[in-house]
Parts: structure tokens; sequence; C-alpha cells
């Protein structure tokens, strides 16, 4: 590592990004978690801190520091003295179960994991490196390092957090993300949420995920905003900080806004400056409301193992609808088809992601990491269409696409049809082995809040609607539909749902 690299990492740190505005501004309040501040020159001094109990433990650079936490200051903090220290912030889910810790702490080998009090029933009985972290944490006896400059032990491509897939296609996989990727995503959604010292950042998407923590908090602590942090999505909750404490900046599924909306929360969202919506695409009948309502609506699409690659601003997506948006500043978008051959505009290809934002491998499994990177792209899995002005718009998962009678099925083709359906709320297809046609559709459907669709009525939607063989075998009316910790429908449930199959 060379002097130059040094430098250039500890500009890219985001804990000296703290350290910068708690010289410049000490009583800007930093965090804002339930009635309680914390200014930037005090989350200073406790990451200082929290960075020497963790040397006097032995953690150094390299090292895996993982934590299971709800959102909470303390993660917050955790994460800024990995970054201080050189070891890797590696979240775990705070929904996991005890058998689920114990494979990723098998792959992790983590040299410490902090648990949050309240979630000390997922680590019974576990010791060594294991540590409950109660109210105050545990390094709140540490003195705290005067203020330095001392050089980062390690540079802009070392691990900075190792994020865990969800696992809906699979085992997890650990994505080892760079200390680059922090700063250049963090420039990215600057720009892509209009993002000023002035803004005070509502999250409430968990910390363990890309969207809390890379989209959300690390541009929020860049550019020196206020983060109004919630330890859980809470309708009611979300409300009152845009009215009552002056939220301006939110980042949520559809879904989430779609029960915000039905709490009658339209003309309060309507005060934020900006509402990012990610993980899947915005619904016409959603941009439509929002628009009416003047809500502030910006589009973006990303993984875990890239973060944001496209987005589209509200003017865009009701000029072009349907549409995931273009490519951001800092990193480069692609659409390939299955030789590897550039597609044109009008064109269906997977799309392809390269640059400073876009993981280094999966942790401790090369076939996996050999599996999604081909020259320098990394693949997405997601399929695509590209138009001449450049707007990109979502056909499906690659591993979605199910053949029936000999033609490519797209399930999310066909869930934007039953979504378009008054009495749905969210729809999700899964294939299932079908005698005749080889694979067919089985939909799940989530009713609109008082509504009882007809499976059969459903059913005749889609015909009138759709293609025969895209049509769904069959349509399961459900109360709610199982979704991810972010708010997305978890497909790997349903396919176990579906009858014969569990």
């Amino acid at each position: 590592m060379t002097g130059d690299d040094r430098a250039g990492a500890r500009a890219m740190a985001v804990d000296r990004w703290v350290r910068r505005w708690a010289a410049r501004d000490p009583d800007k309040p930093a965090v804002v978690f339930e009635g309680r501040t914390t200014s930037y020159g005090v989350l200073d001094r406790e990451v200082s801190r929290a960075a020497g109990w963790l040397r006097n433990r032995g953690v150094g650079p390299g090292d895996r520091v993982a934590c299971v936490f709800r959102n909470h200051p303390a993660m917050v903090v955790l994460f800024l003295a990995c970054s201080r220290t050189g070891a890797v912030f590696v979240p775990w889910n705070a929904r996991s179960a005890p058998g689920e810790l114990d494979l990723l702490f098998r792959d992790a080998a983590p040299a410490l994991v902090l648990v949050q009090a309240a979630l000390a029933d997922r680590a019974p009985g576990r010791s060594g490196p294991w540590v409950v972290a109660g109210d105050p944490p545990p390094w709140s006896a540490e003195t705290a390092a005067p203020p330095g400059e001392d050089a980062l032990p390690v540079g802009s491509g070392a691990a900075q957090v190792i994020l865990y897939t969800s696992g809906t296609t699979g085992r997890p996989k650990g994505a080892v993300l760079p200390v680059r990727k922090g700063f250049f995503n963090a420039l990215n959604a600057l720009e892509f949420l209009d993002l000023g010292r002035q803004d005070r950042v509502l999250l409430v998407l968990p910390l363990f995920h890309s969207g809390g923590l890379f989209i959300q908090l690390v541009p929020a602590l860049y550019a020196g905003c206020t983060v109004l942090l919630h330890p859980r999505f809470d309708p009611d909750a979300v409300l009152r900080a845009v009215r009552d404490d002056g939220a301006t900046q939110l980042l949520a599924v559809p879904t989430v806004l779609r029960r915000l909306l039905d709490a009658g929360g339209a003309r309060v969202l309507g005060r934020l400056r900006a509402c990012g919506v990610g993980g899947e695409p915005v619904p016409e009948d959603l941009i439509r409301t929002c628009t009416g309502a003047g809500i502030g609506l910006r589009q973006l699409m990303g993984q875990t193992e890239t973060s944001i690659f496209l987005w589209a601003g509200g003017r865009e997506l009701a000029d072009w609808p349907g549409t995931v948006g273009r490519p951001v500043r800092h990193a480069e978008v692609g659409l390939f088809d299955g030789q590897g051959g550039a597609v044109e505009p009008g064109g269906q290809g997977e799309l392809w992601v390269r640059g400073p934002t876009v993981m280094t491998g999966y942790w401790n499994d090369p076939d996996a990491t050999a599996g999604v990177f081909r020259g320098g792209w990394l693949r997405t899995g997601d399929l695509a269409r590209r138009d001449r002005n450049g707007f990109h718009y979502l056909v499906g998962r690659a591993k979605d696409l199910y053949i029936s009678g000999g033609e490519n099925v797209y399930p999310a083709e066909v869930e934007a049809v039953l979504r378009r359906h008054p009495d749905v709320a969210e729809a999700a297809v899964v294939a299932v082995p079908d005698p005749e046609w080889g694979e067919a559709g089985y939909a799940f459907v989530e009713p609109r809040s008082g509504a009882a669709p007809d499976p059969d009525a459903l059913a005749a939607w889609c015909a009138a609607r759709l293609a025969r063989f895209k049509c769904p075998r069959r349509v399961t009316v459900c109360p709610s539909l199982p979704r991810t910790p972010l708010g997305k429908v978890c497909k790997a449930d349903l396919r176990g749902r579906v009858p014969g199959t569990g």
C-alpha cells in the first residue's frame, strides 16, 4: 500500500467525516434516537472510546467485528469505530435465529460479536468473542483518544463492511464492500437525494441492510446531516417524525410507502424534500398518488453488491412510466446478452455494473465470486431493456425466469398486471412444475385494505391482459405476503407454500 493510497483511504473513511464535522460544528445534532440527541462532537468522542475498546480487546486491521442489533446509536458508533481501527464491520440480521447466527459466525470468523441486550436470547450461553451490550455500551468507561490524523491502516480497496445477502435465492453470502464503495456511493446518493447539511434524514431501514447503512447513514454523515434514527418501521412514528421533528428525507420500499399513505400520510409526506423508493419498480398508480399529493418521489435501483446504480426523479417517473432510471454518476452500467455481447437500445439483456461502488467479492466464496464477475463487470442477475433516452425498464430476475410450453415467462410482468387490479395491493409469482407445460406460474396476492378479491376473478383479469402461457395456473389470496427485513416479498418462503412442495 502506497502513501498516496493511504491518504486516499483516509479521505474516504467515514469516521474522518464525523471528525471533520466535530471540529467544524461540534454542537450540530448528528443522531437523534428516542428523544436523545448526540452531537457531532459527542459522537466523535464516542467513536474514539469504542475504537480504544476494540484495540484493547485485540481487534486490529482486517479483523471482523460482528453485531446483532436493531437500529440504535451504539450500532452507528461501532460501525465508525471499525472504520477508525481498520476492522471490518459485519452487521447481522437482527431477526436471525440462533442456528442462523451459528452459520454466520462460522463463515465470518469474527474477533468480536456485539449483541444488543434486548436480543441476548439470540445468543444463549455464548461467551468468548460474544459480548452483550447494554446501556451504557461497554466502551463508555474508555478514555477518548485525542483527535489526530493517524493514517488509516488499510487502503481504499480494503474491506470496510461485509453485508450478508438475504438468502432468498440460497445460502446467504457475505458481500465484501471496500472503503472506496462508501465514499463513491455517498457522492451518488448526495446527487440522487439532493442531500445537504440542512437535511434531517429519517432512517427506518435496518442498518444491517445496504439501504439503511450505505444509502442513508453514510451519505448523511458525509454531508453533515442530522439522522433521525428509528429502531424499526412504524407508520405513526414516521408521520410524527415528518410532521413534528422536521424530517426532510426518507427512503422506503413501495410497500412501506403504501402503508404510510393508507395511514393518511399523503399530506404529511408532501413536506419531505425527497422521498426515495427502491427495492422494486414503483407501480404507476403509486406514482400518480404521490405526484398528486406533492410528494417528491425518486426511484432508485441497486443491490447489496453495487449500491445505487440507476435512479430517476419524480418528473422522469411521470414522463417515462415504469422506468427504474438512468445510470448514476459514479458507476458504469451495461446491458448484455447471454453471450456477453452489448445489447442495442430497445433490446433486452442482463444489467452489468462496474466502478468504485462495486463489491470486491463474496467472503470465503471464490466460486460465487467468479460466477458474478466477467471482465471486470458484476452481473446483477436483473433483466432489463433500455430505451433510446437511456432509461432502463426492469423485466425481472434471471433466476426467476421460467419456461412454460417453450416460452420465457418473467414473473415481474405477471405481477405488474395483478397489481393493476383495484383489489390487489401486492402480488408475487413463482414457478411450479406442470405436467403439460413443464412449468407454470403460481400467484400469491395480498389484498388492499378492506378488499376481498376473488381468485377466479383475478385469473380472468390476467387472461384478458396476458398471453395464455403467461397466466398463472392458480391464484391464492393471502392476508399478507412474507417479507424480508427491507420489506421486499420473500419468494423463497412462498415457494414452500405451494401445495406439494412444503
